[in-house]
């Protein structure tokens, strides 16, 4: 399964140019930041748009708020690297999907403190490709920086790690052999990494669309019958 897990359509009527190339391109789906009508939206030929959400909010009660009030409605929940008590607490909350590296200049690198918690709990580190295109210079020199650093981390604590493309626009996507070569660009030498990233996806979407039955109550708790059926 080839998903570009971060894709910042800012209206839905550009929808259906982004799924154009993305087909092109060989993916089978985007989560988006758009406000579309389901967490899981399915087309004909089984291409699918799912519903992200990206909290940046400053403080942590404020973050432990919107993610108990958000969590039900989309299927990906993403909280970006700023501060270390933010994304030690996002790591070590299962309702959060993913810790979100941007390559923008006041992100934070991953810690091997936050990386061993993400561990445990399964949360996937995120490295967004889109600043490598839109900086140049020095700025893209700090930013390849910062996401080797933290893929390095990721990698000695078992920290899962996604790339996706943050693209504000088609053209800015990604197909999955151009991810590859990114992926030995900032230090992946492992062969088979756009196997087990798409494994890490797969798991991850099927696990949250399960969370957002009816059925389900909590990890590990899920209604099995019901005296009406």
């Amino acid at each position: 399964m080839h998903v570009d897990m971060n894709v910042n359509i800012t209206k839905p009527e550009q929808i259906p140019h982004f799924v154009k190339m993305a087909k092109n391109m060989g993916l089978d789906g985007l989560a988006v930041t758009c406000n579309i009508d389901k967490p899981v939206i399915t087309f004909e030929d089984g291409f699918r748009l799912y519903k992200r959400a990206c909290l940046k909010q400053a403080t942590l009660p404020a973050l432990k708020t919107r993610v108990s009030q958000i969590r039900r409605f989309v299927m990906i929940v993403a909280v970006p690297l700023r501060s270390v008590q933010l994304a030690n607490w996002a790591a070590d909350d299962a309702r959060v999907d993913l810790l979100t590296l941007s390559g923008i200049s006041k992100e934070e690198s991953l810690k091997s403190s936050t990386a061993r918690l993400a561990a445990s709990s399964g949360t996937a580190l995120e490295v967004q490709m889109a600043s490598l295109l839109t900086n140049f210079g020095l700025d893209r020199s700090r930013a390849i920086k910062t996401f080797r650093e933290s893929i390095r981390i990721a990698q000695s604590a078992g920290m899962p790690i996604i790339l996706s493309s943050g693209a504000k626009s088609p053209m800015m996507l990604r197909s999955p052999r151009a991810m590859l070569h990114i992926a030995r660009l900032l230090g992946i030498d492992d062969p088979d990494f756009m196997e087990n990233m798409s494994h890490t996806i797969e798991k991850m979407l099927s696990q949250n669309q399960r969370k957002l039955s009816n059925d389900y109550i909590a990890p590990g708790m899920e209604i099995v019958w019901r005296p009406d059926q």
